[in-house]
């Protein structure tokens, strides 16, 4: 029943007995240390083991010899022991001398030197050396069926670790098919109930499991569940793995109260059982710590992180794979909650210690290259990052195969990278070729194909390809929804995926929709403080700023920030970037001070935390910029804005998009100084790089024309505006639709370039239509529509008539007053205009505000 502290007090006394009665040499005595090894194996304690059997099997050879069947039994429990130690060349060498003398004492087919073939293919399996593991399993297998027959217990074994070795490789068709055959053969010659049967039949829902198959995995673990604790009871080390099995497939269906519920039931009867320092003990709590992951509970998934950590440095030698494991795993969860630093201190550990251990190419030691290729992205050291994740993709390819999951997993971070460094083009080839792969090897309706999918979408999003991004993002959401049901994780991201693209498109009604949604289903399944619900909060209200709904935006938040705080503390990046976007959102108000209250707060903890180099930190810089711009603090901003550019150059190098942005950012610092030929300068530049990298339609490339054609205006060249400002509209309505906000923004740019031309008619005519469109997409009260509607007034009254100028500059006053407050410059220009109109005072104004001009 599992109780083996009961077995190992009972077997130490046969020992002593034995030894004291036979003497130490003695055959029985050798079973009796044999038994008792087994039983220390079973609770962890491999280092007592390893004692026990090193002595039996010298006493063995000398008293029976090197080939005896009894020492070469020896031979392979010392050899499994070291391969649970991690020591594999060791376990390697004796395996291969079992092997090589069962052959020769006892012949190729005798079912002793089968096991052993297994057991060196076994140990080749966990080196990596798949190829040689595979060999030995192939021949274990054919030599079993022909031997044995297909019903033999040892056939069945051959095949159920050949298809182990296969779900390894991730040829998980392969292990299926084999699978499937050790559980209907088993059932028939076992019993459904036999442990050999459930053993194949948890094997089999593994398989599905990696499939991502998980209703089908979920099902077999239920019926294994069932039997083993009817035939073996609630405490037995098979029937608490069957619960643990069941737990981790719940996880990953993102059903985490009942995956925790059975995981805490597991470490309960555990701790009772084998004690808190046992190997399966530990592998108990960290189910824990990846369901407090998935939760986004990172203190608790810290806590009890550190608590394995702890335990296994001392139960462990520090070189050994689970201790390796197990710091990995803290690692990340480091990772998660932005302390980066730590993360890499413990990546470096493990990385150099198994690359001493198993090699360079040892698929474990490729993760940990990954894993810190990983952490290098996050504090945004790119090429750092790039250069090992290349590596990754390249040894993966060499040693797993173009189309293992691992390989394809490579090319994603690697894409991800590409992008983080604005190489779109490059990240787009890498996910298209993990798309088409895993929708031939996995099929559409995969996880894996789903995320490659959104990925892809993702990169087509920044290349400014939103129809085409849009069709993907909503396949993704229909193979997830068809799949996993509408309250699925990944079902969500798919549709907050969905819901950014609206949101580009200007379509917001649509985007708000979705975000609804996805915000109510994820607090009703993780939690109103889970990350994923702080960050649906967060798109949300950045749809709503988009509509100008501020008072909605900043209701919601404020809650993000102060829950942000609470969980995940001042110094984590999703508490950075809600506290960005509730500045921008004041900021968008007028209410300038209190933007710049929280920039300067952002500024000074990306700078202590990530370093005055790293993007968040310039990012944050150029938020502040743009407020002591918008407070007429030019030379101030000025001096940032050059600041942040040299840093990109150089960091990001020239063709970056984020070094673009700050271009843009110091033409605009320039333009409001009146340094025309500065802020020229650079908006060409930025707008050839544009046409060069993304093509003339890109919606970069084309607010890039807007602002140069600005500039143009504001020069009074207005002819060399007009040539810009002209076909960039016609590509706006041609590419992105006549109400997409850039084409509305392009024609009221158009209308304002007319109206100083003293082209009335022509004015009024676009801004009719702009104003029209405004009203109907966002709103009479939205801000753009009362800018839309300001302008109009402006052309109207330059045509003389007045008292439709006056009724539109009156409701422009008073929208303004309701949305900004009576205090907000615009509102004060609105009602001063209103004023002077309607005493006749201002028979001829050029006042005129256009929908580009900050804070509208």
């Amino acid at each position: 029943m599992g109780r083996f502290a009961q077995a190992e007090e009972l077997e130490v006394k046969v020992v002593q007995h034995f030894s004291a009665m036979l003497g130490s040499e003695h055959p029985e005595t050798l079973v009796s240390m044999t038994n008792l090894a087994s039983t220390y194996r079973n609770l962890g304690g491999w280092k007592e083991a390893e004692a026990l059997e090193v002595e039996v099997m010298k006493t063995r050879m000398k008293t029976l010899g090197q080939e005896h069947i009894s020492t070469l039994t020896s031979m392979a429990n010392l050899a499994s022991t070291y391969r649970s130690l991690g020591r594999w060349k060791e376990a390697k060498e004796l395996e291969v001398k079992v092997m090589e003398r069962m052959q020769r004492v006892l012949g190729q087919e005798h079912p002793f030197t089968l096991t052993s073939m297994g057991c060196l293919a076994l140990t080749n399996q966990e080196q990596g050396q798949w190829k040689d593991a595979e060999d030995l399993g192939l021949r274990g297998v054919e030599i079993s069926l022909r031997v044995l027959g297909r019903e033999h217990p040892s056939t069945l074994a051959c095949m159920s670790n050949l298809a182990s070795l296969y779900r390894d490789q991730g040829r998980w068709k392969d292990a299926e098919k084999l699978e499937l055959q050790v559980v209907e053969i088993s059932s028939k010659v076992l019993g459904m109930e036999h442990p050999s049967t459930l053993s194949s039949m948890a094997n089999l829902a593994t398989t599905y499991r990696d499939q991502g198959r998980w209703k089908k995995a979920e099902q077999l673990e239920l019926q294994v569940l069932e039997k083993t604790t009817e035939s073996l009871g609630k405490e037995h080390p098979s029937t608490l793995t069957s619960m643990a099995n069941l737990a981790t497939t719940r996880r990953l269906q993102g059903r985490w109260k009942e995956a925790e519920e059975m995981e805490l039931q597991v470490v309960e009867i555990r701790k009772g059982t084998i004690g808190e320092e046992h190997p399966d003990m530990l592998s108990s709590i960290a189910g824990l710590v990846l369901i407090y992951r998935d939760q986004g509970r990172w203190s608790e998934a810290e806590k009890l992180g550190l608590q394995i950590l702890n335990t296994s440095s001392k139960l462990l030698d520090q070189e050994h794979p689970l201790l390796l494991t197990n710091m990995g795993n803290l690692a990340a969860v480091f990772r998660d909650r932005g302390q980066w630093k730590q993360a890499e201190e413990l990546e470096l550990k493990v990385l150099e210690t198994r690359k001493k251990t198993l090699g360079d190419e040892h698929p474990d030691t490729i993760t940990s290259i990954a894993n810190l290729a990983s952490t290098y992205r996050k504090q945004g050291k790119w090429k750092e990052a790039a250069e090992l994740e290349t590596y990754v993709v390249k040894k993966r390819e060499e040693v797993l195969g173009c189309e293992h999951p691992s390989t394809l997993t490579g090319m994603v971070s690697l894409a991800l990278t590409y992008k983080s460094q604005g190489q779109w083009g490059r990240a787009r080839e890498l996910e298209t070729q993990v798309v088409e792969t895993r929708k031939r090897v996995l099929g559409l309706e995969h996880p894996s194909t789903i995320a490659g999918v959104a990925s892809l979408a993702s990169t087509l999003l920044c290349q400014g390809e939103w129809k085409e991004a849009e069709k993907q993002f909503a396949e993704a959401k229909e193979a997830s929804s068809r799949l996993f049901g509408q309250e699925h994780p990944l079902t969500h991201t798919s549709m907050a995926n969905l819901a950014t693209v609206y949101r580009n498109q200007g379509r917001w009604k649509e985007a708000e929709d979705l975000e609804v949604q996805v915000l109510n289903m994820r607090t009703r399944t993780l939690g109103c403080k889970h990350p994923e619900t702080l960050i649906s909060m967060n798109n949300l209200a950045s749809t709503y700023q988009k509509q100008g709904r501020w008072k909605d935006a900043e209701e919601i938040e404020l809650k993000v920030v102060r829950t942000c705080l609470e969980v995940l503390g001042q110094e984590h990046p999703t508490t950075l970037a809600s506290t960005a976007s509730l500045a921008l959102t004041y900021k968008n108000q007028g209410r300038l001070k209190n933007a710049e209250e929280l920039e300067l707060q952002a500024v000074s903890t990306c700078s202590k935390v990530f370093g005055h180099e790293h993007p968040d930190t310039l990012t944050s810089m150029a938020n502040l910029a743009s407020t002591l711009r918008k407070q007429g603090r030019w030379e101030e901003a000025k001096g940032m804005d050059m600041c942040i550019l040299e840093i990109r150059k150089r960091v990001l190098g020239q063709e970056h998009p984020d070094t673009n942005t700050s271009m843009i950012s110091l033409a605009c610092t320039y333009r409001d100084l009146g340094q025309w030929k500065e802020a020229e300068e650079l908006e060409v530049q930025v707008m050839e790089r544009d046409m060069n990298v993304l093509g003339p339609e890109h919606p970069f490339t084309i607010t890039s024309m807007n602002n140069l054609a600005s500039t143009y205006h504001k020069q009074q060249r207005l002819d060399k505006a007009e040539d810009l400002a002209v076909p960039l509209t016609e590509t706006c309505q041609r590419v992105l639709g006549q109400h997409h906000p850039l084409t509305l923004s392009s024609m009221a740019n158009l209308a304002s370039l007319f109206y100083d031309q003293g082209r009335l008619e022509k004015a009024e005519e676009l801004e009719r239509q702009v104003m029209e469109a405004r009203k109907n997409i966002f709103g009479l009260e939205h801000l753009d529509t009362l800018t839309s509607i300001n302008n109009l007034a402006f052309t109207l009254k330059s045509q003389g008539r007045n008292d439709e100028a006056i009724g539109l500059m009156a409701q422009c006053a008073q929208g303004r007053k309701k949305k900004l407050g009576e205090n907000h410059p615009h509102t004060v220009l609105s009602f001063q205009a209103l004023e002077h109109w309607v005493k006749g005072l201002m028979a001829d104004s050029s006042f005129v505000i256009t929908s580009r001009a900050p804070g509208i």
